[in-house]
């Protein structure tokens, strides 16, 4: 969703509500205590920062519960595999790593591997291959996945829909859910022990 430029409507995630989804997952994890790593893509993004500003508007509820570090990853899984592994040697109190953008997951999974960090739960977002592997052998506990193929959908319909008179809204948002081990597809319901 960029305001400055001349689109009909915006058709995709609602990232704020995607970040406070996230934080929920956190949050009912942790307990309501803990800290918390974060990677985010790029600080330059809108898309990243309503993630991380509804992420954090759900963890500041929690006063257990706290952010002790994001990093940007300027979307590239061995920046993120370098950020969380800094970000896990300086906090090893941090017990909880978050990645905003589709590489981050995989790159906190390298990282936590290289420093023999099995007591650090990880979460991702999109389901890109790597991620999904990792959350069928217990290395990532869930992800917000997208619906790509909706967004075009709709897209595509309100473009045809405005090519015949009808003027759209501004928003329209499209889905998403989490995917864990108890989604059908990955884990058959079972939980990692």
């Amino acid at each position: 969703d960029e305001p400055g430029s001349r689109r009909l409507a915006y058709v995709g995630t609602d990232n704020l509500a995607a970040g406070r989804k996230m934080g929920e997952l956190v949050a009912q994890a942790a307990r309501g205590r803990g800290n918390v790593g974060v990677l985010i893509g790029t600080e330059q993004a809108e898309n990243q920062r309503l993630r991380l500003a509804g992420f954090r508007a759900v963890i500041d509820g929690y006063p257990g519960l706290s952010v002790a570090d994001v990093r940007a990853t300027e979307i590239s899984r061995l920046q993120a595999v370098q950020e969380a592994e800094d970000i896990l040697t300086r906090n090893p109190q941090v017990r909880y790593m978050v990645g905003f953008s589709s590489l981050d997951g995989v790159g906190i999974v390298e990282a936590a591997g290289r420093l023999n960090r099995q007591d650090v739960r990880i979460y991702a977002f999109d389901d890109i291959a790597d991620t999904v592997e990792a959350i069928a052998d217990c290395r990532i506990e869930s992800s917000i996945v997208q619906h790509p193929y909706e967004m075009g959908f709709q897209a595509l319909s309100l473009f045809s829909g405005y090519k015949e008179g009808r003027t759209p809204g501004p928003r329209y948002f499209t889905s998403i859910d989490v995917l864990d081990r108890k989604s059908d597809d990955i884990g058959n319901g079972e939980r990692c022990p």
